[in-house]
């Protein structure tokens, strides 16, 4: 009974812990980072919150309906896999897109978690999944949004989806 108390306890703990990472660090780098006019700024923090949104959900709906139950761990994995695809450039898409690429992270971060340990690949809290797999869906997110990631998407003019701060 004691052990199961601590789990909880732990669980939580990592929830605030989440939080708190959210709050003071995510956000604040996205803001010393992208130095445009406040509105830009005020995009940013939109869309950050909109991908960790996105994530979250995502990944709690998958979780679910593969597990019978919400899973926190995974939901906060979702949120953080949100924030990872949104870091590589939060300030081109407009917040429903920011969401659909924190939707999509939190997708993959589910199945990497679930596949990584069934190849028994020792990640106990994720940050394989998390960092190394939607970071590199982040990067590749990038082109969708912005009109000046690739020379390929200029003379292609396919990023029709941006908010105009690029």
């Amino acid at each position: 009974m004691q052990q199961g108390c601590s789990r909880v306890s732990s669980i939580v703990m990592g929830g605030c812990g989440t939080g708190r990472l959210v709050g003071e660090y995510w956000l604040g780098k996205r803001l010393l980072f992208s130095r445009h006019i406040a509105k830009a700024v005020a995009l940013v923090f939109v869309n950050t919150n909109m991908a960790a949104a996105g994530g979250l959900v995502l990944a709690l709906i998958l979780a679910r309906s593969w597990f019978g139950k919400a899973d926190l761990t995974m939901a906060l994995n979702g949120a953080l896999a949100g924030l990872v695809s949104i870091t590589a450039e939060p300030l081109a898409p407009t917040p429903i897109g920011a969401t659909l690429i924190g939707a999509v992270g939190g997708l993959l971060v589910v199945l990497s978690i679930v596949s990584l340990d069934k190849l028994k690949v020792d990640d106990p809290v994720g940050a394989i999944s998390v960092h190394g797999v939607v970071g590199m869906w982040g990067l590749l997110a990038v082109p969708i949004h912005n009109d000046d990631a690739s020379p390929a998407c200029r003379s292609l003019d396919c990023c029709r989806y941006s908010s105009g701060y690029s």
